[in-house]
């Protein structure tokens, strides 16, 4: 009788085992899965940014050439305004002697004129000098002929001064009035150079503004994608851890199937320490009280899978007080529900039925809320995994 109660027993836990490990070694297979998908995707976005990044910078090159190429034309322009600006000073110049030149010539006239006029006064406006005093003065006839050839010498060197001084005046003007005519191309020539000095320019700050936009664009691709890169970093860690745990799971899986077919599991009755069912009470209650019997059952299942681990304390309140692992003993919930003299009589009867009776609904190391994340056994408002 006894045997059959015992192979019974071994059936039933090897199909608990088999059941809820499986589910939880699919859940996990499946959480794996979509992080794996996941960083296949995050890849791909990584490899798209790349490739953006390589056109921005590629651009950017393509403007900073054409910048160095503005840069060279700008010079070039520069060079021929400091020439155009150096020819239409020395036609200045030239056009200032000119200026000298006419005032020089203008004043030999004005001043060869009234020389004339006072001449031309003194030989025929004078009392006692005029034509009838020259031909009755004159001791013969070739005396008046000399001194009528005389006054004519005279007017005839006046008239060849006139005349050579304006010609030299009129030269003078002509060309001054060429010198201008060119100052006016030249500073035509020079206000066009300008002009597409200034055009050059704009284009330049243009490209120099394109320029800055490309490399904010940059600096946000890089910024990007290294969020990408620290994402794909972070599932691929969480995948190994992952892929770890459920390496370490099926090893304790296995060595409790090993346990169950050599025989050597002991783990009816637990021997139990002073203040076990009260501390296992208290976590129940901390955890499950509002659940359903099952689910209280289901929260010590996991507190004596723990215990029974090797990767966990060997005792019930080392579980519960690790660090960073039931959250009520660090609030102090926990505290407050093993000093409560009237604890829900459903939490000591599961504490009762995992420590004394021994009872394990699965293989379970870990619960929490469902939050739609991890898979595992559902049991109220908690999965087991």
């Amino acid at each position: 009788m006894k045997k059959r109660l015992l192979i019974k027993y071994f059936i039933m836990c090897m199909m608990l085992i088999l059941v809820c490990g499986g589910g939880i070694s699919g859940a996990r297979a499946d959480q794996i899965s979509d992080l794996e998908d996941e960083v296949s995707e995050n890849e791909k976005k990584y490899d798209k940014i790349q490739k953006e990044l390589d056109e921005l910078e590629k651009a950017k090159d393509n403007l900073e050439d054409y910048i160095a190429e503005l840069n060279d034309a700008t010079a070039q322009i520069e060079a021929v305004l400091e020439d155009l600006e150096d020819q239409i000073q020395q036609k200045d110049n030239q056009i200032k002697d000119a200026q000298a030149k006419i005032a020089v010539i203008d004043k030999k006239l004005e001043a060869q004129y009234e020389n004339m006029k006072l001449r031309i006064k003194y030989l025929y406006e004078s009392n006692d000098t005029n034509y009838m005093d020259v031909i009755f003065s004159s001791e013969n006839i070739g005396q008046i002929f000399e001194r009528m050839e005389y006054v004519s010498a005279v007017t005839e060197y006046d008239k060849k001064q006139m005349d050579e001084y304006k010609a030299n005046l009129l030269e003078a003007k002509e060309i001054k009035a060429e010198l201008e005519n060119e100052k006016v191309k030249l500073d035509t020539l020079l206000a066009d150079q300008e002009e597409q000095r200034l055009q050059l320019e704009k284009t330049m700050d243009e490209a120099k503004e394109n320029i800055a936009t490309h490399k904010e664009q940059i600096e946000a691709a890089i910024k990007k994608a290294e969020a990408i890169e620290e994402e794909i970093e972070a599932d691929k860690n969480t995948i190994e851890k992952l892929k770890e745990e459920e390496e370490r799971r099926k090893q304790e899986e296995e060595r409790r199937k090993q346990e169950l077919a050599n025989g050597t599991v002991n783990k009816i009755p637990y021997q139990q320490l002073e203040g076990d069912i009260k501390r296992m009470a208290a976590i129940i209650w901390c955890e499950a009280r509002g659940e359903s019997y099952e689910g209280q059952v289901a929260v010590g299942t996991v507190v004596m899978n723990r215990v029974e681990s090797p990767r966990f304390p060997n005792t019930i309140e080392g579980v519960i007080s690790q660090n960073g692992q039931f959250s009520p003993y660090k609030s102090g919930k926990y505290a407050i529900a093993l000093s409560m003299e009237n604890m829900q009589q459903s939490c000591v009867d599961a504490a009762i039925e995992v420590i004394e009776k021994g009872t394990r609904l699965g293989p379970w190391l870990f619960f929490r809320m469902k939050n739609g994340i991890i898979n595992g056994t559902f049991i109220g408002c908690h999965v087991f995994y």
